[in-house]
């Protein structure tokens, strides 16, 4: 048995079936024969547990519920911010501009993932960036549901979950 997870490399013990680390299941001929060899692994959805991985990362997928909680926030944040712009114009403005960019980085980020929850690919929030065909995009983007089971960009979000 390989003393170290094949996806993000931390320890394991002798008897893991699952990283302790990131959660992936561990299989191999040391585990399969102790628990019969006609078992079949399912990939599972895992959940972001970072800040990271919940709002800048583009790999795997979204759900609309988790996406719509997380775009909220963010619309929050950034009309916080746009609310100190007005209040002072002057050296404001240039650093609540910058203070945006992660923001506005992260909702990108974050509509990649959905689209692989609709199995298209990320280049398509390009889309966000034509003038009233963004409209049509985004109503596509919030309310048509998922591709149901696994696709090409991971598990089903809604599936069982580690």
């Amino acid at each position: 048995m390989s003393n170290f997870c094949p996806n993000c490399g931390g320890p394991l013990g002798p008897n893991d079936m699952y990283c302790p680390k990131c959660g992936v299941p561990i299989m191999d001929a040391g585990n399969v024969g102790s628990m019969g060899s006609s078992m079949k692994v399912e990939e599972s959805y895992r959940k972001d547990r970072t800040l990271k991985e919940q709002f800048f990362s583009y790999k795997g997928r979204l759900n609309r519920l988790r996406f719509i909680k997380r775009i909220l926030l963010i619309w929050i944040i950034i009309s916080i911010i746009s609310s100190l712009r007005v209040t002072d114009p002057g050296s404001m403005n240039i650093f609540a501009t910058i203070i945006s960019i992660p923001f506005i980085v992260s909702y990108f980020m974050l509509v990649i993932r959905r689209l692989h929850d609709l199995n298209r690919t990320g280049l398509c929030c390009l889309w966000l960036c034509v003038p009233l065909i963004n409209i049509l995009f985004l109503i596509y983007v919030y309310c048509f549901k998922g591709t149901s089971g696994s696709n090409k960009y991971g598990p089903d979000p809604l599936g069982t979950s580690i």
